[in-house]
């Protein structure tokens, strides 16, 4: 018996071993062709997602970069994910009040359009310590591709161009960065040869000294140096204070899966385990994906989950949040009981489940232009990354001599709380600004495992939409049996409480009964362009590994 048991074992590990494949997903062809050739080098996925990440600052810059700041979510076999969290922090300078003028309203721009918009970033640290920790190849041999694309150039993509074009405002607000954008006072064309030799030596200290090359030494003066001449206020000693911090992710379990979720300052594991746990009270087993009773269910349940999110979530170091209490058993089972299949429940009506909390507010609206990527090795590690400058381009503002675009993720913080931000969210007290404190995000990388083996990786860019954008690919892969092209091309919707309106894209807001049937059920349903732009490496129970790259972008999959 023991001996048979041994065959099968065998015969189980052979199959396995014949599907053992690699994948890469990211949103720029270059960068991910890195990646491929650093696996192909016998790098690992942590190497991989480490030559990616500095390629895409290169090749990438209105949302790929060295200036913000991120999560990753890691897998080893035979181990749990873990998290990394490697998000900007506010400078030692930064105060609660610091975009409201002495009436005490906001100051338009200040938060998004200025050097003072600005967060100590993460990202260089973040790829450090994951290198550190988990890494095979030499960090200079990772960094070195980065190196390259910047100072021999690399051309100007038709989909970077309408970027540039569609931003031409922002780029050309900071002389610095008309001049990098607008060579001979025009926008780069279509297919020219971009080189950026400034962004060149940054990268190249960067590979010589590690972290060091970025938060000191010269690139670390020069940056401090250009800001304060720009009127930022972020330090050489913060800077050099900055830290990415492993955290555990938010584990929920649903339909056999075992979900590994990014934690607080992230609010996307939280509200994702939410809306599941919610579900999970529910015969989710004879739902059908987009239907009207589907979206309605979902709807109703995000609702809630973002009404917690907006009120209680904020950066778990610096404002106590008891986030257990919203996946609790019994508190998911009193708000599933709040929602009737029948008939939608009006935003207003709505409430934070566990009651009032000081100047609690609608969530603040984050920028969709972020950047999310994954890869996954023979040997079964797995990395998923998102990481973001917040707006397109960050704040615009370009630091010359060290060649870095500005992120400006100050604007996630609630500037003002119970007013909205530039993009219409009012945030709540637990996401005042506060010195040396993580602004709250909604960027979720999500590892999946089933029964112990990797099962997928999701992320997705989109701002506040990027939970649900996750949660739907997830739905599609688990629940409703596509596979990942399909799971990453089916339509999207979006609840996120208020404003109460349920975004549809365009595919769903054609089908005018499936319309027709959500105003029935008291939704007020708007068309939109497009949400979200996610990332998928799935494997199935057989081995066989699929990546699809989603359609809404530029990106690309590419398996060996």
């Amino acid at each position: 018996m023991r001996r048979f048991g041994l065959v099968i074992l065998g015969i189980w590990i052979a199959c396995f071993a014949a599907h053992a494949q690699s994948a890469v997903v990211a949103p720029e062809p270059i960068a991910a062709k890195v990646g491929m050739r650093v696996l192909a080098q016998g790098g690992n996925a942590m190497d991989a997602a480490v030559a990616i990440g500095f390629a895409l600052a290169v090749t990438y810059p209105q949302a790929g970069n060295i200036g913000g700041g991120g999560f990753a979510m890691v897998y080893r076999p035979g181990n749990e994910p873990v998290a990394l969290d490697f998000r900007e922090t506010a400078p030692a300078a930064a105060s609660r009040d610091m975009y409201l003028d002495k009436n005490r309203k906001l100051v338009p721009g200040a938060s998004t359009l200025t050097a003072r918009a600005a967060g100590v970033p993460g990202t260089v640290r973040g790829l450090s310590e994951l290198w550190r920790c988990y890494g095979h190849l030499p960090w200079k041999k990772l960094v070195e591709p980065a190196v390259r694309l910047a100072g021999a150039g690399y051309r100007i993509s038709p989909y970077q161009h309408r970027a540039i074009l569609h931003h031409l405002k922002k780029l050309s607000g900071d002389p610095d960065t008309r001049c990098l954008f607008f060579p001979g006072k025009k926008p780069l064309r279509e297919n020219a040869v971009w080189r950026q030799p400034a962004l060149a030596k940054t990268l190249k200290r960067i590979a010589a000294r590690g972290d060091a090359g970025f938060y000191g030494g010269r690139v670390g003066r020069d940056f401090v140096k250009e800001l304060k001449k720009k009127g930022g206020m972020i330090t050489l000693s913060d800077l050099e204070n900055y830290r990415a911090i492993w955290r555990t992710p938010v584990h929920v379990k649903f339909n056999g899966d075992d979900l590994y979720l990014m934690p607080l300052p992230s609010s996307g594991g939280i509200v994702i385990g939410e809306i599941l746990g919610m579900l999970g009270n529910f015969d989710y087993s004879r739902l059908k994906s987009n239907s009207a009773e589907t979206i309605h269910l979902l709807a109703e349940m995000e609702k809630r989950a973002y009404a917690d999110r907006n009120t209680y979530l904020g950066g778990p170091d610096h404002f106590p949040v008891d986030w257990q209490r919203l996946l609790a058993p019994a508190y998911l089972k009193q708000r599933a009981g709040e929602v009737s299949i029948r008939h939608a429940t009006s935003s207003s009506a709505v409430s934070p489940g566990l009651g009032p909390v000081e100047k609690s507010g609608i969530m603040l609206k984050e920028s969709p232009q972020t950047t999310s990527y994954a890869v996954l090795d023979r040997a079964g590690n797995c990395v998923s990354i998102t990481y973001t400058l917040n707006g397109l381009f960050g704040n615009g503002i370009l630091l010359k001599n060290t060649g870095i675009l500005l992120n400006n993720e100050m604007d996630d913080f609630s500037a003002k709380p119970g007013s909205p931000n530039l993009y219409g969210l009012v945030g709540g007290i637990a996401n005042a600004i506060a010195p040396g404190k993580r602004m709250l995000s909604s960027m979720t990388p999500a590892i999946v495992l089933r029964n112990g083996r990797f099962r997928m990786a999701l992320g997705s860019p989109g701002g506040s939409t990027i939970i649900t954008t996750v949660l739907q690919t997830y739905l599609n892969l688990s629940l409703f049996g596509m596979n990942a092209e399909q799971a990453i091309t089916a339509p999207r919707f979006h609840h996120q409480w208020l404003p109460d309106e349920i975004r549809l894209e365009p595919e769903l807001w054609k089908n005018q009964n499936l319309v027709e049937k959500l105003k029935k059920l008291g939704q007020n349903p708007r068309k939109v362009r497009g949400l979200g732009n996610a990332v998928i490496i799935f494997q199935s129970s057989r081995g066989k590994v699929e990546a699809a790259a989603d359609p809404r972008g530029s990106g690309i999959a590419l398996s060996r």
